[in-house]
């Protein structure tokens, strides 16, 4: 499984809001969590968690807010 080239590309668009740049890096994580790189999935939230600390869920809605408790746990 390689990575959506186009996801990549839609995570550096300075235009993405908050909650977007949240619900792509949640895509991101799960994606390299189904090929096995958790260690990847965990950078890539690293914008909005690390370990020992509780995620960063302001300005996100609540679906991608408990999509990043999801990841973050699965982390």
């Amino acid at each position: 499984m390689t990575l959506r080239p186009s996801l990549l590309r839609e995570l550096v668009n300075p235009s993405l809001s908050v909650g977007g740049r949240a619900e792509l890096c949640c895509e991101l994580a799960r994606e390299f969590e189904n090929r096995g790189d958790y260690a990847e999935a965990c950078e890539v939230l690293s914008a909005f968690w690390s370990y020992g600390e509780r995620p960063k869920l302001e300005g996100v809605g609540q679906a991608v807010a408990a999509e990043l408790l999801l990841r973050a746990g699965t982390c």
